[in-house]
């Protein structure tokens, strides 16, 4: 062990089921590394401690914006935020973007936004 002190980020996140029709914030406690964002701390959540968990992501380079969620009340791209950035003693709120249904935890119904951009075309 080199000496450093262990430092654990706890993320709130929003969790939604439409087959029990209810919401609640669930509590995550992760290790927190340098240049951590909050996509790698989704990623830890469903691959170490909770496989249940649901969000998108597909590039992870800030492009196409399926990781799209609200960070602390601010909209933000979970691949590009930092969570040492953003977190306030070391906690970090994360919830699904609002206007949209709620499919499950982050994931909304994106019908709108696809209907939007076929309209635009």
């Amino acid at each position: 062990m080199t000496g450093e002190e262990r430092r654990e980020l706890v993320l709130r996140v929003y969790r939604y089921s439409s087959k029990e029709r209810r919401s609640w914030i669930q509590e995550y406690r992760v290790p927190l590394y340098r240049g951590m964002t909050v996509l790698d701390a989704l990623l830890y959540i469903r691959q170490r401690l909770d496989p249940t968990l649901v969000f998108r992501y597909s590039c992870r380079m800030g492009t196409c914006g399926s990781c799209g969620v609200i960070v602390n009340g601010e909209p933000r791209l979970a691949c590009q935020t930092q969570v040492a950035s953003i977190a306030k003693d070391n906690v970090v709120e994360v919830g699904p973007p609002p206007g949209y249904p709620v499919v499950r935890d982050l994931v909304i119904d994106m019908t709108r936004v696809f209907e939007n951009h076929r309209r635009v075309k």
